[in-house]
């Protein structure tokens, strides 16, 4: 493997630390599903299977990253159903950082907007924001919906160049390139 490559997939995916702790039987991330609740309704989602709307508190996700980084993990993901719609997403992400550990958020992105991206480049310092999306063609994408909306559709579409547009300036000012 060549030093840029180790480089790369050591900066976004942690790769050596990975390696580090599979060898050392050691868990290095942790997914927490904060809520259930969503803003989509995907057809296959188990989160939309639960007719009970509930999460993670704030005691409980506080203890749970003083445990992480107590046990040296590196790595906190952020699922749901929908983790833009827990009003604590973003303290307990910055409590994340201050704990060490790197923030990774999973959502569908209806909620990205131009603050939003800003406050996730400032989180996701490794730039890893997965955004869930079906198809890029409409019919498609609408099937798999319960309650499909065009305004939907183009919010999921588009979530990906709202967030580009939230790293541009942090690239700028950094003095890095995307090349």
């Amino acid at each position: 493997m060549t030093d840029s490559l180790r480089e790369y997939l050591d900066f976004h995916l942690g790769v050596s630390g990975r390696i580090q702790a599979f060898q050392q039987r050691r868990m290095y991330s942790v997914e927490l599903e904060i809520t259930n609740i969503c803003n989509l309704s995907c057809r296959y989602c188990y989160a939309s299977a639960n007719r009970k709307k509930a999460g993670l508190d704030d005691s409980t996700v506080i203890k749970i990253l003083e445990a992480m980084q107590r046990g040296g993990m590196k790595e906190v993901g952020w699922i749901g159903g929908e983790p833009l719609l827990v009003p604590d997403l973003y303290q307990w992400m910055r409590t994340a950082t201050e704990r060490g550990l790197d923030n990774v958020l999973y959502t569908n992105g209806l909620l990205i907007d131009a603050a939003c991206a800003r406050e996730l480049v400032n989180h996701c310092s490794t730039g890893r924001i997965v955004i869930h999306l079906d198809s890029a063609d409409y019919e498609h994408w609408s099937a798999g919906q319960m309650r499909p909306s065009r305004e939907k559709f183009e919010k999921n579409l588009h979530a990906l160049e709202r967030l580009a547009e939230g790293f541009v300036p942090s690239i700028v000012e950094n003095g890095n390139s995307c090349s």
